[in-house]
């Protein structure tokens, strides 16, 4: 039991430091003045994922997950309100996070209100979460159009995909250990992204690594 907890606290002081990677990229904007071609893609999608799987937890009464994500939730909650107030593009950013906050409560609204069984509202919630976690890790991959046409991944950072490589594996061995498919599966994926973003640099090496464009989404 000992090793257990000590492997949940370690998973979950990993899983802190990912999202505190964010604060980096506001300090950039803030020094900046200014967004530029950085995405609030990422912030969002992690906002989102942070809150249907903080309910989740809660359904599920898993205290790690209510944990790592109320902090999740109220860290890139901080990032999306200094993102607004150094971007140039507000009417679009609103316009997104309305969308995106109508999906979130209407996912809350159906589990809460359409789903009598606890059980089958905590299956229908998993399977939305795992598809949203799995569209977080795959975020950096959306300048992979970029790596392959300059054959250089400075576009990518080293550190912060191979800190979500370590902690995608750590939550396929904590969701093992709950026999979580929900937790397993989107994990594992994001596991095997993590390698294919870390096999790039492989190929193609970089002398530099930046975070603040690991996060910029390109057409």
């Amino acid at each position: 039991m000992e090793v257990v907890e000590v492997f949940v606290w370690v998973t979950t002081i990993s899983t802190f430091l990912v999202q505190l990677m964010g604060i980096d990229i506001c300090l950039k904007i803030y020094k900046k003045g200014s967004t530029g071609d950085i995405s609030a893609f990422p912030f969002i999608a992690n906002f989102t994922a942070a809150s249907l799987w903080l309910r989740y937890g809660i359904l599920q009464s898993l205290g790690m997950l209510i944990l790592t994500n109320t902090f999740g939730v109220l860290l890139n909650f901080v990032y999306l309100m200094l993102f607004y107030y150094f971007t140039s593009k507000k009417i679009h950013f609103i316009r997104t996070i309305f969308i995106n906050m109508t999906f979130i409560f209407s996912v809350l609204y159906y589990v809460k209100y359409q789903q009598i069984e606890i059980k089958q509202a905590a299956s229908h919630l998993g399977k939305v979460c795992a598809l949203l976690s799995i569209l977080a890790y795959g975020a950096p991959l959306a300048s992979l159009k970029v790596v392959m046409h300059t054959k250089t991944t400075e576009c990518l950072s080293f550190p912060y995909i191979f800190m979500n490589f370590v902690v995608a594996l750590e939550w396929v061995i904590y969701g093992r250990i709950l026999n979580d498919i929900y937790v397993q599966l989107p994990n594992f994926l994001g596991f095997c992204l993590a390698v294919i973003q870390l096999a790039l640099f492989c190929k193609y090496p970089s002398k530099s690594t930046s975070l603040d464009r690991t996060i910029t989404v390109t057409a």
